[in-house]
């Protein structure tokens, strides 16, 4: 039976579990995603040891431990303490961002291959004529930019976290929005859109990143696991982004 296809207009929305429905019942999706974890992995593996080792060495190399020498020296070194630990974790966290921002910005052409199938899965068909040495460059070059971005939004995040309870908090929806804006890039960028007009997009369905982006944020926050964890939902979320905004449209 020949598919029939469908109009942005028509479109539902999808949750995360109709996602994960949606890409299990197509299976050259299912099969890029899988491999966009693959090369996820590789990547996390080549390049979190080296930034981790070297990046937190110099985060950390002014946290210098306090002489402990009469009462308010077990104040300051109880100060010292906190803040050190503090910024260690803090250090981990943008160890991470950084690694996986670089294997984002590598591979973000499989990423954009991916929201291209996932489009063409769910309308029948696309405009986009798929790979060339053109798209890739171009693909690359968004990547970058928003990359850039999330890096700037991240570091603020970083110094807004040092702020007791509302600090925590508004660092962790940056942190949310700067995942958020890196899973809608490759079919905004694909739609035509400048960097102004999908900070638009995104700041006129704020309801919608925050569902988006909340899990990548919390996940980001475990020790260790943090890059293999994201890496592995990172597709998952790509396809989510690109089924939605089909739905939502181009407004």
């Amino acid at each position: 039976m020949k598919k029939v296809l469908q109009t942005e207009n028509s479109l539902k929305r999808y949750g995360f579990f109709a996602t994960m429905g949606f890409m299990i019942s197509h299976p050259l999706v299912a099969g890029t995603s899988l491999l966009i974890v693959a090369l996820n992995y590789v990547g996390a593996y080549l390049l979190s040891g080296i930034v981790n080792s070297h990046f937190s060495g110099v985060f950390l190399s002014w946290w210098h431990e306090p002489a402990l020498s009469g009462v308010w020296s077990y104040i300051l070194y109880g100060l010292w303490w906190i803040s050190f630990w503090s910024a260690k974790v803090t250090a981990v966290i943008l160890a991470f961002y950084i690694a996986f921002l670089g294997i984002y910005i590598l591979i973000s052409p499989v990423y954009s291959w991916l929201s291209l199938l996932s489009e063409k899965a769910l309308l029948g068909m696309v405009s986009e004529t798929g790979f060339s040495l053109k798209q890739i460059l171009f693909d690359i070059k968004e990547a970058l930019k928003i990359s850039l971005f999330g890096v700037l939004l991240t570091i603020i995040a970083i110094f807004l976290m040092f702020i007791p309870v509302i600090g925590i908090v508004a660092g962790f929806l940056l942190y949310l929005y700067s995942f958020s804006i890196l899973f809608l890039d490759y079919v905004t960028s694909r739609k035509g859109m400048t960097f102004k007009q999908k900070i638009r997009w995104t700041s006129k369905h704020s309801g919608f990143i925050v569902s988006m982006g909340w899990l990548p944020a919390l996940l980001s926050y475990i020790p260790v696991l943090s890059i293999f964890l994201v890496s592995l939902v990172f597709p998952l979320f790509v396809v989510y982004a690109t089924l939605n905004f089909l739905a939502i449209g181009n407004e």
